[in-house]
């Protein structure tokens, strides 16, 4: 028997489109992410048959399945361990600023030699790694019935994959997604989950893709 789980970013806030590093901290949507928001919702409605909403506790998760929650009329649950890696004391700082004055950690999230690095009071991607797989062992698959959606953060979602298809922790490069994209996966329980949709946004517009 086959199984859906569809993941949808979170919609656009100021951070992203400043290119902050803002993993816990908890912002709001922008108002460009809650027209995001609008948009998946209902292209997520036309699928239709959803079993059930799981979401991040932050904001601007939780605002977006709300919002697919009420198109659908589901209401979302919230999952703790969806939230967005932790950067520690480096949140709020750029990619670049990274780069420049901590290459080490910069490289640390490309890099499978990196994987245990710490962020400074943050975390690192290896804990990111375990607490994803707990989330979705503790998400129910229904079986018999329609999909389940998961709304949460960029790594979060490209390391669910990840782990969904390869089971390597390693190729969360090949998995990033933009501010609510659809990614749908079919899984068997018998080997890698299929990939039914990766990073789709043509429910958002041309100015999107």
């Amino acid at each position: 028997m086959k199984s859906e789980l569809i993941f949808v970013r979170h919609g656009e806030t100021e951070s992203n489109s400043r290119g902050l590093l803002h993993g816990r901290t908890d912002i709001p949507l922008a108002p460009s992410g809650r027209h995001q928001a609008t948009m998946v919702a209902r292209r997520i409605a036309e699928i239709g048959n959803i079993d059930s909403i799981i979401s991040s506790p932050l904001e601007r998760a939780r605002s977006t399945a709300a919002e697919i929650g009420r198109t659908t009329g589901i209401a979302p649950a919230i999952e703790p361990k969806l939230t967005e890696f932790d950067f520690g004391d480096l949140e709020g700082l750029t990619f670049d600023d990274l780069q420049v004055n901590h290459p080490e950690l910069y490289l640390s999230m490309i890099d499978p030699d990196g994987f245990d690095h710490r962020f400074p009071n943050g975390e690192s991607r290896s804990a990111l790694h375990e607490r994803v797989v707990a989330a979705l062992h503790r998400i129910k698959l229904n079986e018999t019935g329609g999909p389940v959606v998961v709304v949460a953060h960029l790594i979060v979602i490209a390391t669910a994959v990840a782990h969904l298809t390869s089971g390597d922790p390693h190729d969360v490069i090949r998995y990033l997604v933009r501010n609510c994209s659809v990614t749908h996966l079919e899984i068997d329980g018998k080997a890698g989950a299929s990939i039914r949709c990766l990073d789709d946004v043509s429910h958002l517009g041309p100015s999107e893709k």
